[in-house]
């Protein structure tokens, strides 16, 4: 074990320490782990930082089919499924099966009948 390999043990390492207290004969192996131990540095810096964890979901969506969200409304489906074309909250889910976000429809439905 060279005196580089000794020297990782502690927490912090005085790299010119054990260089100046080394071995004529150990410094060849010595000078090959300082650039081993510089190419992982060098990578790891160089490396993309880890990418965020996604957020947290807080709770479920629930989705309304287009008859909840009529009643709600007090308007018939047709209406409802026109009315509602494009905006963020509907999620269509095949052509013929569409689903609302109650949040996103409860909020809507607050403002349908306004002036």
């Amino acid at each position: 074990m060279t005196g580089f390999a000794r020297a990782v043990a502690p927490v912090q390492l005085d790299a010119l320490l054990v260089v100046s207290e080394a071995a004529v004969a150990e410094l060849p192996a010595l000078i090959g782990e300082l650039a081993a131990a510089q190419a992982v540095a060098l990578a790891r810096l160089l490396a993309p930082p880890a990418p965020p964890p996604p957020p947290a979901r807080e709770e479920a969506v629930r989705l309304m089919t287009p008859e909840e969200l009529a009643r709600l409304v007090k308007k018939d489906v047709r209406w409802t499924l026109r009315a509602t074309k494009g905006l963020r909250f509907r999620r269509n889910l095949t052509r013929k099966t569409i689903r609302f976000e109650e949040s996103g429809a409860r909020r809507w439905a607050e403002t349908v009948g306004r002036p």
